[in-house]
Parts: structure tokens; C-alpha cells; sequence
């Protein structure tokens, strides 16, 4: 995104990880297209490569389809379903925390980051050199737990 302003590529990011995305992803489920990290990069418009190099994968428990989406540590979360509340599991064990904890050397130094919800938000940001951490859903931020992450970084 070089040569674009901040507000530009920020509406580029935000365009790409838009609800309508979703729309697709249930539209192609529907027609019975059952690998979900093509039908993932599809949706979100970033590179299978770039999602593979990030560890996401097809995964499959009692015959159901899900993202595999690998948090640097142990904690895995899985994309099950495209709406309810129900949408994301973690795997037993895991701890929930902010995603890209283990993916600050893509920061480069920076002492700005973006807080954006979600991974494929912060998945998009990163692929257009913008640092970000993910908060996996808009009500799992937690002050006392996530807050001292950002330290270091004097513009958020």
C-alpha cells in the first residue's frame, strides 16, 4: 500500500474483512465447497500462500469442516460455523489472548499497531505492512489481561 494514505489503506483493510465476505463463505458452503481455508482466502482476498505461511488449515473433528487457526503458542482456535453465537471454539486448554502476539518481528520495530477485531483483519493488515494485533471478537478484550501487550507501543 505504499503511496497510500493511512485512512486509504486502513478502508482498504477494512473493506477486506467486511461481513459481506461472509456472505460468500455461506453461499459456497452451500454449494457443498468443503475446504475451508480456500473458501477462507476466497473471502478475505488474501494469498493461500501468505495463510499457509501463518499456519492456517483445513481441519476436520466428527466429520464437521473448520479453519484451524494456529496462535503461535498452544492455543488453537477453529472457525466452525459463518453466524450465532457459536462461531469460533478454542481447542481444550487454550488460553484466549490477543492474536499476533508471537508475530510482532512482522512489526519491524514500529512503535504503532493497530488493535482490529479478529484474525483475517489482522492477517490483512500484516500482508499490507501494517503491524496489528487481533482481538478475537469485539467482547473478548480484557483489560487486565491485554493491556500490558501494548506496551512499547506509544501510537495505537
Amino acid at each position: 500500500m505504499a503511496g497510500c494514505s493511512f485512512t486509504a489503506s486502513l478502508g482498504a483493510i477494512k473493506e477486506n474483512c467486511s461481513t459481506r465476505c461472509w456472505t460468500l463463505w455461506a453461499r459456497a458452503r452451500r454449494h457443498r465447497l468443503r475446504v475451508a481455508r480456500s473458501v477462507s482466502t476466497r473471502i478475505s482476498k488474501l494469498p493461500v500462500e501468505f495463510l499457509e505461511e501463518l499456519g492456517l488449515r483445513d481441519d476436520k473433528y466428527k466429520g464437521i469442516q473448520r479453519l484451524l487457526i494456529p496462535y503461535g503458542d498452544d492455543a488453537v482456535r477453529y472457525r466452525v460455523a459463518l453466524s450465532g453465537s457459536n462461531k469460533f471454539k478454542w481447542r481444550s486448554g487454550s488460553s484466549v489472548h490477543l492474536y499476533g502476539l508471537d508475530e510482532r518481528e512482522r512489526f519491524d520495530g514500529s512503535d504503532e499497531v493497530l488493535i482490529v477485531e479478529g484474525e483475517s483483519c489482522a492477517q490483512t493488515a500484516w500482508l499490507h505492512g501494517f503491524p496489528a494485533l487481533g482481538v478475537p471478537g469485539a467482547s473478548n478484550w480484557k483489560e487486565e489481561r491485554d493491556a500490558n501487550e501494548l506496551d512499547g507501543f506509544s501510537k495505537i
